[in-house]
């Protein structure tokens, strides 16, 4: 039987990157359609078997060329560019009609505004995502939605966890808005989404699990912590005092209500993570200790 082809938009970025690690250990053809497909990182994914085509979000055209034959997509819309993440994603929905793709993986988001019931209005790259959630329903495509939470790596990457400048013995947590009581989504993007996404594509022909994985969106939410419970684990792990630093001034209006939202419990409120639909369907998910073990070992007290 030959083997089926996935395209994964955003190859490059850390969702399309999880969802490339995942299916590199799968039977999948890969196919990834690139803004610049003689870059570094398109060479390097050539190098693994990846097929490369040119392929823009604000250019159906070369979407509906870069979907032919595929069994599913893997769509992602890119924030605070030139063509609204709406447009973007209406592209890839309208290029996977077009072209009869089975099975649209689509990274949406809930909406801000309807979360917060019209309080926090300009988280423009939540309700842009939830606009498109709502485009896929209406014309009708295939789909598994699914919602990423914060990335478990911003922890690293945005340097929120550091020695103390003052005090080399400690350590600094950097949090942004939210109260250190409050318990957030967090999804460990590397370790945990990709291998999600490939779990829905492997079982969507099974009628049973079409019906459970096409239902409503679902959130791809590795655990929920707050920054005390962060810091007690920390503590623990490397034996140093951690300081907490609450960041208020925000310049950003669309990233400051999204906190403010996260602070005041709007997002998935009484839902437990991880889901139990993506639990029984295989999926597995990991800890921050399971992250800082891995990707901060220094931060462990051998």
């Amino acid at each position: 039987m030959p083997k089926k082809l996935v395209v994964v938009l955003g190859a490059t970025g850390t969702q399309g990157a999880s969802v490339i690690t995942a299916l590199l250990s799968s039977d999948y053809l890969i196919r990834a359609p690139l803004r610049y497909p003689s870059s570094p990182q398109a060479l390097v994914l050539a190098s693994q078997g990846i097929e490369i085509l040119p392929g823009e979000l604000g250019d159906k055209p070369s979407l509906l060329r870069a979907f032919q034959g595929a069994h599913a997509v893997f769509g992602v819309t890119v924030p605070f560019q030139a063509v609204s993440e709406v447009e973007q994603g209406k592209n890839i929905v309208d290029a996977c009609k077009e072209a009869g793709v089975p099975l649209l993986v689509w990274s949406g988001l809930p909406s801000a505004t309807e979360m917060s019931g019209g309080k926090y209005r300009n988280v423009t790259f939540f309700d842009e995502k939830a606009a498109v959630d709502a485009y896929i329903h209406q014309v009708g495509q295939p789909a598994v939605i699914l919602h990423a939470a914060g990335y478990t790596e911003n922890i690293k990457t945005q340097h929120q966890l550091v020695s103390s400048p003052t005090a080399p013995h400690k350590l600094q947590l950097f949090w942004p808005i939210i109260r250190p009581h409050v318990r957030v989504s967090f999804t460990y993007m590397s370790a945990d989404f990709g291998p999600a996404v490939v779990k829905c594509i492997d079982r969507w022909e099974e009628p049973e699990w079409r019906e459970k994985l096409g239902n409503e969106a679902l959130p791809v939410v590795s655990y929920t912590m707050s920054a005390e419970e962060i810091i007690q684990l920390v503590t623990r792990l490397s034996g140093r005092d951690v300081d907490f630093v609450r960041l208020t001034d925000i310049p950003n209006l669309a990233v400051k209500e999204m906190f403010q939202l996260d602070d005041e419990g709007m997002r998935y409120p009484g839902l437990k993570f991880p889901p139990q639909v993506l639990v029984d369907l295989g999926a597995r998910f990991h800890t921050l200790e399971d992250f800082v073990r891995k990707e901060m070992p220094e931060l462990v007290n051998l």
